[in-house]
């Protein structure tokens, strides 16, 4: 204590005691006696004073518990350790250091509030952005803090709904999977989107008609997406992907349907133009203006078949003079027999007396997908066998001009240049055998598969043992002086069985040109 302030304050009021007693004249005992009466007032207001600090001390000491009590709360309910304050502090530095650690721990407590409201709210948009149930309806709300009588403020049951670090988190991390999931399926939605209006866009898909069948949602929402409306607008959620993979399913359902309408009405038009002698440009023309698979052109088609069906009777005659024709073709390239109940059954309807009836055309209409389903079911064989007789033609052609006395004084290595064709002929045989060999194999049913009645190996045998007749004789000929005439009319009828030549009028005279009836073929189009 610093009795130098009291004194400094007590001796000059003595001095000015002293004058005012001097002037009034009191005596030594009197003076005494005032002295005392003015120690004990001071006395008085000493201890008065004295208790004030005295109670405002026990206030310290009240209010330092109650901090403590206050600071050991807040760090429970933030699942913090206990906080213990610096030792030998005086009261004043005490409350004044708990005062600021209680701020910082409020603080710390309104951050938390502030970011679980945060991601709450959060977690609430996104679940109705997708559709899903509201997570945080069964949440706690945090109660605000009050202040109690001590000035000191405190929370009630409050404080257990005050999120832990591990609690936001867990919502931070129910956030961004929500939010993986909202750009998953905004993808999603948007993809399905984008092929619906694509589709729709190729078929010329306005939208489902009244009377449907379509709810109300799943109505609006193909109205929305044909409308080009922003995916992010669109509701998202399981069922509207659901809705979405449905529309996209029916649309492809009815593209694959108007694809195969229109190319089966595209073949069969080939093929009616082609009966109907209708000039190339325009098909083209009316091919290239009707591209594509919408449903305009689809009508188109089908207006054009109609007219190709009108037009087919109105010149009869000349369609099934090319029916005819297309059917004998055709059975020359399936290297059909012309004998036997389907032959004679063939003949009948191309070569016999068949009128122009209706009955009559679509027999031999029937008998063409017959015989063109065949083709196309075998048309790597056919191609093999067609290739294995146009390289026999082409060595039987080597083999005559070998026999050609001229050869032999033509200029330029003629004869050296035919011979290695002769032999390269000679190894290009047995490799197309080889292969329409391994064609029958794979083939169901190819032990069925017959040239002219004979099965492929007989024919080839038929082939080569013609071949040695003809040059046997050919020989015996040369050696009793017959003539070259004799010779040549002799070597076609050596290969007379290889397709070449034919009396029939179901067997194609043309065979003997490599692709004759494959051109023929791929001209009337395929059905």
């Amino acid at each position: 204590m610093r009795k130098e302030i009291i004194l400094d304050v007590i001796e000059p009021g003595l001095g000015e005691l002293e004058s005012i007693w001097d002037y009034i004249g009191y005596p030594d005992e009197q003076r005494t006696e005032r002295l005392h009466t003015l120690a004990e007032q001071l006395q008085a207001r000493m201890f008065d004073f004295i208790s004030a600090e005295n109670q405002r001390r026990v206030q310290l000491d009240t209010d330092i518990e109650a901090r403590k009590r206050r600071a050991a709360q807040i760090c429970q309910t933030l699942r913090l350790p206990p906080y213990f304050p610096p030792r030998g502090l005086p009261s004043l530095s005490l409350l004044e250091h708990l005062d600021a650690h209680i701020a910082q721990f409020e603080a710390e407590i309104k951050e938390r509030q502030a970011r679980q409201s945060e991601l709450t709210a959060q977690v609430r948009s996104l679940c109705e952005r997708l559709g899903l149930p509201d997570e945080t309806a069964t949440t706690k709300p945090a109660e605000a803090t009050t202040t109690d009588g001590d000035g000191v403020d405190s929370t009630t049951d409050a404080d257990d709904a005050i999120p832990s670090e591990q609690d936001l988190e867990r919502l931070q991390s129910r956030v961004v999977e929500l939010e993986r999931r909202r750009d998953d399926m905004l993808k999603r939605l948007s993809g399905l989107a984008e092929d619906v209006r694509r589709i729709a866009l190729d078929i010329e898909f306005a939208g489902s008609p009244a009377g449907s069948g379509a709810d109300d949602a799943a109505q609006a929402l193909e109205d929305a997406v044909l409308a080009g409306e922003e995916t992010t607008r669109l509701p998202l959620s399981d069922a509207t992907l659901s809705q979405l993979e449905a529309l996209r399913l029916r649309l492809v359902k009815h593209k694959a349907m108007l694809v195969g309408t229109c190319d089966e009405l595209r073949q069969h038009i080939r093929v009616m133009w082609t009966r109907l002698d209708i000039p190339h440009e325009e098909q083209e023309a009316f091919l290239a203006q009707h591209a594509g698979y919408r449903q305009s052109t689809l009508d188109a088609l089908q207006e054009e078949s109609d007219k190709c069906q009108e037009l087919k009777w109105s010149q009869a005659t000349a369609y099934l003079a090319n029916l005819r024709r297309e059917a004998s073709e055709l059975r020359a390239t399936c290297f059909l027999d012309d004998t036997g109940d389907e032959a004679d059954e063939d003949a009948t309807l191309i070569g016999g007396d068949l009128d122009d009836t209706e009955e009559g055309v679509a027999a031999l209409e029937r008998r063409i997908d017959e015989l063109r389903e065949s083709y196309e079911k075998n048309r790597e064989l056919y191609a093999a066998v067609g290739l294995y007789q146009d390289t026999w033609r082409a060595y039987l052609d080597v083999e005559q001009r070998m026999k050609d006395p001229a050869i032999l004084s033509n200029r330029g290595g003629v004869l050296l240049k035919t011979d290695k064709e002769r032999k390269q002929l000679q190894k290009e045989l047995p490799k197309v055998e080889k292969k329409v060999s391994e064609l029958l194999q794979k083939l169901q049913g190819g032990d069925n598969f017959r040239i002219r009645g004979r099965t492929f190996e007989q024919h080839v045998r038929h082939l080569w043992d013609s071949l040695r007749s003809e040059q046997e004789a050919s020989k015996f000929n040369r050696k009793a002086g017959a003539v070259a005439g004799g010779r040549t009319g002799s070597a076609t009828s050596g290969g007379g069985d290889d397709l070449r030549s034919s009396q029939s009028p179901m067997r194609d005279s043309s065979l003997g040109a490599a692709g004759s009836p494959r051109k023929s073929l791929s001209a009337t189009g395929k059905r």
